[in-house]
């Protein structure tokens, strides 16, 4: 519904991911042959030729892409000393100098956001230690054992940290409520089965 091009890609492709995992082999191969029909009738409708339109223009001239242009900028000239490179340049505070350059000169008028350019724009706001923080959540994540009826959760922190490759999803303020939930949910689940572990 917003159009957003990543995340509906990628939710889909982690919806159908987490719906055929334990189905039979027959059942994804059928499976696989109607997604490709209804992405054939879907393709042929307006807003997604509109999308798909959009993304040739973009992919055309890649070096002239806006996120492009953005991520060089944000590392390469963006950071004034070596200690903003490491450990970042912050969250803008509203109403001084640094909100400024950053909505209105950088985002105003050249377009250039942080939060379009994924893992650069936290490393650039947050610096080396939250990419790392970031990489550590994932590990622990994917390593963590859940029962079936919650593997729902790790999908979804998947969709987080892929997306989170060209968005800023794992900071934005519309996503963090809802992974804070799913990591405290992953953690409490792993938590009472090692507990049930030591008991038996």
């Amino acid at each position: 519904m917003t159009l957003t091009r990543t995340l509906i890609a990628i939710s889909f492709i982690f919806s159908v991911l987490f719906i055929l995992r334990k189905s039979s082999n027959l059942k994804k191969i059928l499976s696989v042959v109607v997604i490709i029909i209804s992405i054939y009738f879907i393709s042929q409708m307006s807003f997604v030729r509109i999308m798909m339109r959009e993304t040739e223009k973009q992919t055309a001239h890649w070096e002239n892409d806006i996120r492009v242009r953005s991520a060089d900028y944000f590392l390469h000239h963006f950071s004034p000393t070596t200690v903003a490179k490491i450990f970042g340049n912050g969250q803008p505070y509203q109403n001084t100098h640094y909100d400024y350059f950053v909505g209105q000169i950088l985002g105003k008028r050249y377009g250039y956001f942080t939060d379009d350019i994924g893992y650069i724009g936290i490393y650039v706001t947050f610096g080396i230690l939250a990419i790392i923080a970031l990489f550590l959540v994932f590990y622990r994540m994917v390593k963590i054992k859940l029962p079936d009826e919650y593997e729902y959760i790790r999908y979804f922190m998947y969709f987080i940290f892929i997306t989170s490759i060209i968005i800023g999803v794992a900071i934005s303020p519309d996503y963090i409520p809802s992974i804070v939930f799913a990591i405290y949910i992953m953690s409490s689940k792993d938590l009472s089965q090692s507990y049930h572990r030591k008991i038996l």
